[in-house]
């Protein structure tokens, strides 16, 4: 929406609507009180997002309660699971 009027270009709307995304995940969680010793947090991103959120479990006191995948793993996982779908989909077609 910011691109389509003109407020900010692709990447940084980008990045505000990643903010915006990674913002309202950590606001469900704290206000659900789901993180704790027994159910951690595991962050799968990309290499673009990995250290948006690194930065955010720190200021909120979370990064006890986080696993990360690498984000090659992710990517990879990432590619995988769509030429699987497209596979699947090509086979129904």
């Amino acid at each position: 929406m910011n691109d389509i009027l003109h407020k900010m270009n692709k990447e940084q709307n980008f990045y505000y609507l990643s903010g915006l995304l990674i913002g309202s995940e950590f606001t469900y969680l704290i206000n659900n009180d789901i993180l704790n010793d027994g159910n951690k947090l595991v962050i799968c991103s990309s290499s673009y997002l990995i250290n948006y959120y690194k930065t955010v479990l720190v200021e909120l006191g979370l990064m006890e309660y986080a696993v990360f995948i690498s984000p090659a793993s992710f990517d990879k996982a990432t590619v995988h699971g769509q030429v699987t779908a497209y596979k699947n989909y090509i086979q129904n077609v």
